[in-house]
């Protein structure tokens, strides 16, 4: 791969061997969407019911801050309202958020993701969204949610 008295150092990668690096470096620096496999599923599940379906959108991308800052009781409150995400928001065609899905995998089941969940949902509540709460477990009868 690698080919020998060639170009200034004396040796220069094959094109393939180059291409190899390169996405290395690439899957290094970006990380997937989707938490799991688990996520990527019920993404999958969504987009075959709905046509706007947006992964991973932060709250306050679709709630404005001066309709909930009164919730905002607690120092944590407001950093955490400007960097909480939805797993996923479904939309109608005209951008308006219609409801909220979080997939509670076993990332939320720490006392501290709980509280964060709790206050997610306080937010939510608070401009009129609907949250649906969806575990691995409901994946095979999201018939049931939506």
């Amino acid at each position: 791969m690698i080919n020998f008295n060639v170009g200034i150092q004396g040796y220069t990668f094959l094109q393939e061997l180059n291409q190899a690096l390169q996405e290395i470096g690439i899957q290094r620096r970006v990380r997937l969407i989707f938490g799991s496999p688990k996520a990527q599923e019920l993404y999958r599940e969504l987009k075959r019911k709905y046509l706007f379906v947006y992964p991973e959108i932060p709250i306050c991308a679709f709630i404005a801050k001066e309709q909930v800052e009164h919730l905002f009781s607690e120092d944590w409150h407001f950093s955490y309202f400007l960097t909480a995400r939805v797993d996923f928001v479904v939309c109608e065609p005209d951008g308006k958020p219609k409801f909220a899905v979080e997939y509670q995998g076993g990332y939320h089941e720490s006392a501290e993701q709980r509280k964060k969940d709790r206050f997610k949902k306080l937010v939510l509540n608070e401009v009129g969204l609907p949250l649906i709460e969806i575990s691995s477990r409901d994946i095979q009868n999201l018939d049931e949610f939506f």
